[in-house]
């Protein structure tokens, strides 16, 4: 299991951090998984053996956000 931090760019309101949140609850291979409205971050736990960094941006880039770094 990885633990990360991500920071996202455009995360421009709080219902639309909460259906990001829920997305990526759904992915396969995503343990836990909480996006900040407030500081604009992903705390994300995840199998890497079953999630990939495309599936990450791709699903971010859904919701028109982007990742702009990783703490």
């Amino acid at each position: 299991m990885k633990k990360e931090t991500i920071v996202l760019d455009n995360l421009n309101c709080p219902s639309c951090a909460a259906q990001l949140e829920q997305a990526f609850k759904n992915l396969a291979g995503v343990k836990s998984a909480s996006v900040t409205f407030a500081t604009g971050t992903l705390d994300l736990e995840y199998d890497e053996g079953r999630l990939t960094e495309d599936q990450i941006h791709k699903t971010a880039e859904s919701f028109g956000v982007t990742i702009a770094s990783r703490l």
